[in-house]
């Protein structure tokens, strides 16, 4: 065929003299370069090739899919524009866009038992990905509202694929670096994965953001301060006299070791402060290191083995405060200028309190597939293992009276006192470890007029156990559990076969039990329609009911302890630090979940993938499982035995073991639009030698990637969305005053948003989100309440290959380089109560630590 002309399809004059900016070489595709040099039409060419990669048809769908066409393409024009290096994040990014969870993937038209399977594979291994429609999944064993993604895999390709990326927020003492190298074979049917990563955050306390420090309890700090003792309203009548006033507090003079009255007197009345901001992180240092593999041989043309297996290793430490005490000073002592007993209020500068985690885990996937007509069969196993532990240093309260007696011979203003301040360390350490086997099969049972009635079965076989351990020690949980699935998918109508004006219209039902040890089996049961009425147009709807066994983790993790955890209490309308204690919770009764959904996907316009999609779900769970926390006073009602206050009614203990919520009810809807724009297409030859203005001797052309612009828009409507912790409590809309998370109450209006433009391996992205307001009741008196201000947020990329950057360089092809702005405008959820007033603890840098960031990262493709 011959080269086309540019065509652009209809954009507004202004919007394509923008584009034509952001994209100088968009100029390539004019009339006025049909004599552009065969130098220049080799570089064009070149710049398309990926080391040893070839293109091959798409291979078959597995049979249970036959007949279903894919909803949406996305070639690798098209995932160039999500910015993504690897097929897990091609897949995450495609899922937010469509407002899938959990979609269940395929790899050249088979099932996949595991993500770890084909996640670390770069994009450049890609063909295209094919998004099914919803309800898809079904068939291959999914849920009825699930899609299946099929990624179809170039047939040959050998790479090595090193990123690295430079995290830094803008308003400094932050920053963060990430590097990842890809090692990829792909023959054929068999390929080959390695995957190695490494991720740092550093540290970022809260003295970097400003925060502002609620008053301490006690006047604690690094010198000290003197206050009266055993309930005297003076510390000294001495020193009192000397200042002209009482004197309720006094700092302790610094750098001096034995301090007069005198000495006191200049600091009668005030006190020594200190910045604890500078000892309390807002964000923990974490390290983390991974190693993937992944493996698949095609044994034969009907079966292939694959392995995939990880192993990680993490560590963080964060800063939680100062070590702070009371010491009794007697009169007595050689060291003190005061004639009656005082206390020293002390904290210790030389150790600040710290909270560690390091974690170390790994897992082993095995799976054999075979296709035996229109038969499809997997068996397959995975183990995997976990060792995680937390150390925490807690301040050991001292016993009755509640301060430490100095002795007589100590000098209380040694600046070493503070080491008398007892601090342990809280040691948590759970090990997690699980065995699987699972087998399925599925395949036609009988033929109606509209198609075969297919079939399928799995049983999978699970053994598990959680050791916990540490200072409140622990008893090992096990657990097995056996469970057998069967489901059936029923043609009723048929384009092609039986009632063709219907269109294609299947009924799908699955049903699941689950047997466990010493407890009750948990039943799980689900039914669809998918209904496509016209090749543009689809319908599908269903039920589903879940009942899942609690994650052992829930229910037998290690207790934990945290001091100093700063908490809004909306009973007292204040902000404190508390004590908060977690762990598992072994009297957790499974969740049960029925979720009814109906969703609608038009595909009008093929060419410029237009999708227009509507879903409302309507979701009821019972004994839901949740964390406790100060949300509101309705919770804290709601578990009274949770919260410890002292004798003033202040808060100083929370305990936020996981429990059951009676239920909660949530109704929405969801529609989206997306579409491409190609403004021009344009072919050149694919021998370099033909001459490019004259006439041409070799028909073959290739085509060259298309300028493209694409949008997508999703809005969320939530109708209604309530909950009730406890039966015996009335129902609290989430949506008005209401909340279960100390985030807020749930948003009305979600909306999301995405528009890019790309032009040969570079191009710009903008992706955006806005939430609506939302206002909390904090407690039973309508003026306690915290209004939650909208909150709208945009993301910038800007990328470009290596090679437009210096396109004389052999050795920078197969780059990109890209520059990311998260949260251009550096917006922070904003938080007021009745007055206008923030509360400490909803300080915007509590909400977003970091703020603003920009990330550089470098890819580059060998």
């Amino acid at each position: 065929m011959k080269a086309q002309a540019m065509k652009v399809f209809g954009v507004p004059g202004t919007l394509a003299s923008l584009l034509v900016l952001m994209a100088p070489t968009a100029a390539l595709a004019t009339e006025g370069q049909s004599s552009t040099s065969v130098a220049s039409v080799s570089e064009q060419i070149n710049e398309l090739t990926r080391p040893a990669i070839i293109v091959t048809a798409n291979p078959a769908l597995i049979a249970a899919l036959n007949g279903i066409s894919p909803e949406q393409t996305y070639d690798t024009d098209r995932l160039t524009s999500y910015v993504v290096s690897t097929v897990g994040e091609a897949i995450d990014k495609i899922a937010a866009k469509d407002g899938d969870e959990q979609p269940v993937l395929l790899v050249n038209g088979q099932p996949v038992q595991s993500r770890s399977a084909i996640e670390n594979y770069p994009t450049e291994a890609i063909s295209h990905i094919d998004v099914l429609p919803r309800g898809s999944a079904e068939r291959i064993g999914g849920a009825p509202n699930q899609r299946a993604y099929n990624i179809v895999l170039r047939s040959q390709m050998t790479s090595v694929t090193a990123t690295f990326g430079h995290n830094l927020a803008t308003e400094g003492h932050w920053n963060g670096d990430s590097g990842e190298v890809l090692l990829t074979r792909i023959r054929d049917g068999d390929r080959f994965n390695l995957s190695l990563r490494a991720h740092y955050s550093g540290l970022l306390r809260e003295a970097d953001r400003g925060i502002i420090q609620p008053q301490q309890d006690q006047p604690y700090d690094p010198t000290g301060n003197i206050i009266p003792a055993l309930g005297a309203v003076a510390i000294d009548p001495r020193l009192s006299a000397l200042v002209g006033f009482p004197v309720s507090i006094a700092a302790v003079p610094a750098n001096n070791l034995h301090p007069s009255l005198v000495d006191f007197s200049a600091g009668g009345g005030l006190a020594n402060t200190t910045d604890l901001g500078r000892y309390r992180s807002l964000l923990q240092a974490s390290r983390n290191y991974v190693g993937s593999l992944a493996w698949t041989k095609q044994l034969a043309s009907w079966f292939a083995a694959s392995l995939s297996g990880n192993l990680e290793w993490g560590d963080s430490h964060g800063l939680a405060g100062l070590p702070s005490a009371l010491l009794l000073i007697s009169a007595d002592n050689i060291n003190t200028p005061f004639s009656r007993d005082v206390l020293l209020a002390r904290s210790d500068l030389a150790h600040p309190l710290q909270n560690r985690s390091h974690s170390i885990g790994g897992s082993l996937f095995l799976n054999f597939d075979a296709n035996l007509g229109k038969w499809h069969a997997n068996l397959g196993g995975h183990y995997e293992s976990r060792i995680v532990e937390y150390r925490n240093d807690i301040v050991q309260s001292p016993a009755f009276p509640g301060f430490i007696i100095l002795d007589m011979r100590r000098n209380p203003f040694d600046p070493s006192l503070g080491s008398l301040i007892p601090v342990s360390i809280d040691l948590s350490r759970s090990r997690t470890s699980r065995y699987e086997a699972h087998a399925n099969i599925d395949g036609p049972l009988f033929s109606l007029p509209a198609g075969d009635v297919r079939v399928r079965a799995s049983v999978v076989a699970g053994h598990g156990t959680l050791t916990p351990s540490g200072s409140f020690g622990g008893t090992l949980l096990s657990r097995t559990d056996v469970t057998e699935q069967m489901g059936i998918t029923i043609p009723i109508t048929n384009k092609q076969k039986a009632f063709s004006p219907l269109g294609d219209l299947e009924l799908s039902f699955d049903i699941a039990r689950t047997e466990l040890t010493d407890e009750a089996s948990l039943d799980r049961y689900s039914w669809a329609v998918g209904w496509q009425l016209r090749p543009w147009l689809r319908i599908n709807g269903g039920f589903n009911r879940t009942r899942n066994p609690v994650d052992l983790g829930i229910l037998a993790a290690p207790a934990r302890v945290y001091q100093n955890v700063r908490t809004y209490d909306p009973v007292r309308n204040e902000t404190v630090d508390v004590t908060y204690s977690t762990g598992g919770n072994r009297g957790l009764k499974p969740e049960t979940d029925d979720v009814y959904r109906v969703a609608l996907s038009i595909t009008p316009l093929p060419h410029y993938d237009l999708q227009l999609q509507a879903a409302y779900t309507d979701r009821r769970s019972r004994d839901q499982v949740g964390v406790v926390s100060t949300a509101s006073a309705a919770e804290m009602a709601a578990f009274p035995d949770r919260f410890i206050r002292d004798a003033s009614g202040q808060l100083i203990q929370v305990d936020g073991r996981p429990a059951n919520f009676a239920s909660l009810q949530e109704k929405a809807l969801r529609y989206s639009v997306s579409f491409v724009i190609p403004f021009y297409h344009r072919s050149i030859p694919s021998d370099p030698s033909v001459r490019v203005g004259g006439e041409n001797t070799n028909p073959a052309f290739v085509d060259l990637p298309r300028p493209r612009l694409e949008v997508n828009f999703a809005h969320t409507i939530f109708l209604e969305s309530t909950a009730v912790l406890v039966s015996s409590l009335s129902r609290i809309d989430l949506l008005h005053d209401g909340a279960i998370d100390p985030a807020g109450g749930s948003r009305r209006h979600l909306i999301n948003g995405v528009i890019s433009f790309t032009d040969r391996g570079s191009g710009i992205r903008l992706t955006g989100a806005w939430q609506s307001p939302t206002t909390l009741f904090v407690s039973t008196s309508t003026t306690s309440q915290l209004h939650f201000e909208a909150l709208a947020d945009f993301d910038l990329t800007v990328f470009t290959s290596t090679q437009r950057l210096f396109p004389g360089s052999s050795w920078v092809r197969n780059g990109r380089i890209s520059i990311t702005v998260t949260n251009i405008a550096n917006a922070r959820q904003r938080v007021v109560d009745a007055q206008g007033v923030t509360p400490l603890a909803y300080q915007p840098a509590y909400l977003n630590a970091v703020g603003r960031a920009v990330m550089f990262e470098l890819r580059k493709t060998f």
